[in-house]
């Protein structure tokens, strides 16, 4: 039986992400989850469903980050969709707080943030 180390570094490339490591805007730091365990963990903290989301995830359909701040948690949800001109595009599908209330207050502008650095133009989720 493969150790512990070896699982997770083959569960881990299961899981394509835009980013490979935390990455801060403002005071928010956005740190991918890219393993089965992360999205467990995320679920079980959050209070919400995000684990449901693994297969679309481990499939790259959706890329699922966790964020922290002094103010506070939440889970941002980004999609691929299929598009003429590009071929695909991302876009922000939700940003939930804990037990899928609000996010921390701060967290809204520093996605902003994120999607521009990352080409992100739809940001039509976070408008609701």
């Amino acid at each position: 039986m493969p150790d512990t180390e070896v699982i997770e570094e083959l569960t881990a490339q299961l899981y394509p992400h835009l980013i490979a490591e935390p990455k801060r805007f403002g005071e928010v730091t956005f740190t991918p989850l890219v393993t089965t365990e992360q999205f467990f963990a995320e679920g079980k903290e959050m209070l919400h469903c995000v684990a449901t989301y693994a297969g679309d995830a481990a499939v790259g359909r959706s890329l699922i980050l966790g964020l922290s701040s002094p103010a506070g948690r939440s889970t941002l949800e980004l999609v691929l969709h299929l598009c003429e001109q590009t071929g695909y595009r991302l876009a922000v599908q939700q940003l939930q707080g804990v037990n899928n209330g609000d996010p921390p207050v701060d967290h809204v502008p520093a996605v902003v943030e994120f999607a521009k650095a990352f080409e992100i133009e739809d940001l039509e989720a976070l408008l609701v």
